[in-house]
This record gives structure tokens, sequence and C-alpha cells, in this order.
């Protein structure tokens, strides 16, 4: 296919700048911190070793106690709301008042 010599000059000057575009934004993904974590996984140094996984294990435990005590907590929470949990506690558990001082709770 011939192309006429003035879409030669037309394709050149619009492919010039989609290049420099192109080439600006390349560079500066390899400068930002999603292209360094590239080039570390590329090189090599982005797998996990068995201490770091180990850590890992370690948190996820640590969090899944802590899911399994805002449950027991909801669950708490939710009984109370279904026992009617009106402004007055039950006889077993005491009340407790802001003291405005302090800012904190003292039994009555």
């Amino acid at each position: 296919m011939v192309l006429p010599p003035d879409a030669y000059e037309f394709l050149a000057v619009m492919i010039l700048p989609v290049m420099a575009m192109t080439m600006f934004c390349l560079v500066r993904l390899g400068r930002s911190p999603i292209g360094k974590a590239l080039a570390r996984r590329i090189g090599g140094e982005g797998a996990m070793d068995e201490s770091h996984l180990g850590e890992l294990e370690d948190r996820l435990e640590g969090m899944e106690s802590q899911i399994l005590d805002y449950q027991e907590r909801l669950d708490f929470a939710e009984r109370m709301i279904a026992r009617g949990g009106g402004s007055t506690p039950p006889a077993d558990e005491p009340a407790w008042e802001a003291t405005p001082e302090e800012g904190l709770a003292t039994p009555v």
C-alpha cells in the first residue's frame, strides 16, 4: 500500500509525540514504587523465605484470635439487645456512671 507523501509527514508528526509520551510514562513507571517492586521481583529478591512466611503465619494467628474475640463481643451485644437491654442493667452486673472531672467510669 502506497501512501501519498503528505500522509508520511502526518504520520511522523503524530507518531513522534505518541512515542515520546509512551517513553515518558515507561520511565515514570520504572521509577515508581511499582516499577521498583517489579524490578526486585524480576531480580529474584521478591521471593518469600521461610522466616518471613513464619512471621506472616504468626500475625495471621493473632488476627484470627482477635476476630474470635470480636465475634464474642458482638454475640454478647446482640444478646443484650435481644433481651431488651433497657436503661437498667441486670441485677448481677454493676451500674457504671461517668465522673465528669476525671472522665472515668466508676461503679455506682
